[in-house]
């Protein structure tokens, strides 16, 4: 796989109306990413890789890369949650750290929404995958590391 991505077209109207959620989640997903390098540096530049992630999975109705993008924003969201367990547990005032405090409640109602669309758009990827849709260049859509990702998958079912 190269970069830049081969775009493939969604092949139906529900696959063109999830690329259509995920490209709106992604800008969102930006603008948290420029929050987010105010407040931790370094959670900013994951966020990027993770706007990254998404943006390969919805050009190339990736249902693999949905996967990894899923596994990212969990990781961020218990992140986010240790964050709050961590000034509840130390009884801390959050009018020293008012922006950063925004910031994660916003990122983690973020997560929560970009996690159930993500899924959503899992699924209809992987049954586009699966059922294989012809495209209109004639082939049939295939996911890189194909075999990999399905020996994963094997070993959930």
């Amino acid at each position: 796989m190269c970069i830049p991505f081969e775009t493939v077209p969604p092949p139906n109207e529900k696959s063109q109306k999830m690329v259509a959620i995920l490209k709106y989640i992604c800008i969102a997903q930006v603008v948290l990413a420029i929050l987010e390098l105010f407040t931790n540096p370094f959670q900013g530049l994951y966020e990027l890789f993770a706007v990254f992630i998404l943006w390969q999975a919805y050009s190339t109705i990736s249902y693999c890369s949905l996967i990894i993008y899923i596994f990212f924003d969990i990781m961020n969201l218990i992140q986010d949650i240790l964050f709050f367990g961590n000034l509840w547990q130390n009884r801390q005032s959050v009018s020293g750290i008012m922006f950063p405090f925004i910031v994660m409640v916003l990122a983690t109602l973020f997560y929560l929404i970009a996690i159930y669309y993500a899924f959503l758009a899992y699924r209809e990827f992987k049954a586009i995958t699966l059922s294989g849709e012809v495209m209109g260049s004639g082939g049939g859509i295939t996911q890189p590391f194909a075999s990999s990702c399905k020996q994963i998958i094997r070993c959930f079912n």
